[in-house]
């Protein structure tokens, strides 16, 4: 059957070659999508760079040929990196609803795409996420377990790129309206994508024991991203500067939780992801700093009335050093809100920032951010 007469696919599946000497390494991939336990039709998209011919799903598979599998080969003459280049091909060439993506030497388990799908359309998310199984090799040992223990919020990815690439299913419009803005990263492509993405929309995760796919790693392979590491890294920093993160209350929860202090780069990128506003209802003020061993103890209090108790201010302390701490200690202050002002009942803040002087408080709203003016630490209590 052409695919001009079959239905239309349920997913795309892209997956990338560039090295014709590794087809049964691409076997694998291919035949662990076409032994999918899913009830859908999925249409793999194969760009390849300097094959010799076209390749049909026959080459792949033997035996009868899966009626819900269908697959297009695309081959480019191409003697540099072509990782981005068919990256971009293929996500500009899908039509399925949803997109997933499928290194060449990587395999899905049985029921990963299922298990997004069916995700994906019960709670109509556009970035539905997974687990994986990690096969690494060193030497003749080779060992599996999954590639994360825990859910990682919006900071832990900004730091740095803790989901691979074949562990989610994105929305193709989603993924298509990005792709062109891609800088050429030689194997870290995905994780600039992915950065591109969280942009545009939030995380969902399934449970973390829930894992899709394997993802396979080497010697060879830690070898060939550490020697590109540097100069991706300030590609990607430069991405996330220009870039605006919505930030859920899920995040903000957790971030106040952990209280970073050791590592500044993902506060101040969350911060950077709010517009500065000057006047807002915001109410507050720095109280005292007292300087100390550790660092200086801060205490101050701020409410916006026109909040609900629901919605949570987020207090961050930078100082003069860049760092950036959250203070998280919230106490009652009913000299300056009593406990049935709509702001809340916990106006009050305090805690220790290390590493410097303070520069400024900021204080996270929904409406963006804003610096919470200092007073001389003799000035009465409002």
């Amino acid at each position: 059957m052409s695919d001009t007469t079959q239905p239309a696919a349920d997913i795309n599946v892209l997956i990338r070659a560039h090295d014709p000497g590794k087809l049964a390494v691409l076997r694998r991939a291919v035949n662990s999508v076409a032994t999918q336990e899913l009830d859908g039709r999925v249409d793999i998209l194969l760009e390849t760079s300097g094959f010799p011919q076209i390749l049909q799903l026959s080459d792949f598979i033997e035996g009868p040929l899966p009626a819900h599998i269908s697959l297009q080969h695309h081959n480019i003459d191409y003697n540099f990196d072509s990782r981005t280049l068919l990256l971009r091909r293929g996500i500009r060439r899908a039509q399925a609803k949803y997109l997933y993506f499928l290194d060449f030497d990587d395999t899905l388990l049985p029921a990963g795409l299922s298990t997004l799908l069916s995700s994906a359309r019960l709670w109509n998310n556009v970035l539905q996420i997974g687990n994986v199984e990690l096969v690494r090799k060193t030497g003749s040992v080779t060992e599996h377990h999954p590639y994360r223990s825990f859910e990682p919020n919006l900071s832990d990815v900004l730091h740095d790129n803790c989901i691979p690439f074949n562990s989610y299913l994105v929305d193709r419009t989603l993924a298509q309206s990005v792709i062109d803005q891609v800088p050429n990263l030689s194997l870290y492509e995905d994780y600039a994508f992915l950065l591109l993405l969280l942009s545009k929309a939030p995380m969902h995760f399934l449970p973390t024991d829930i894992c899709v796919a394997t993802y396979n790693v080497s010697e060879e392979d830690v070898g060939k991203y550490n020697a590109h590491k540097p100069l991706a890294d300030r590609c990607i920093n430069r991405l996330r500067q220009r870039l605006t993160f919505p930030l859920s209350g899920q995040d903000i929860l957790r971030l106040r939780r952990q209280r970073r202090t050791d590592d500044s780069a993902p506060l101040r990128a969350l911060i950077s992801g709010y517009p500065k506003v000057k006047k807002t209802s915001l109410r507050g003020y720095v109280e005292t700093q007292e300087p100390l061993q550790e660092g200086t103890f801060v205490t101050g209090w701020c409410y916006d009335p026109q909040l609900s108790k629901k919605q949570t201010l987020v207090i961050i302390a930078e100082t003069k050093t860049g760092h950036y701490t959250i203070l998280s200690e919230r106490h009652p202050r009913s000299d300056v809100c009593p406990p049935t002002d709509p702001g809340g009942a916990t106006p009050g803040f305090s805690g220790l920032v290390p590493n410097g002087k303070l520069r400024h408080i900021w204080v996270i709203t929904p409406q963006g951010r804003q610096i919470l003016p200092h007073v001389p630490q003799r000035a009465k209590r409002r």
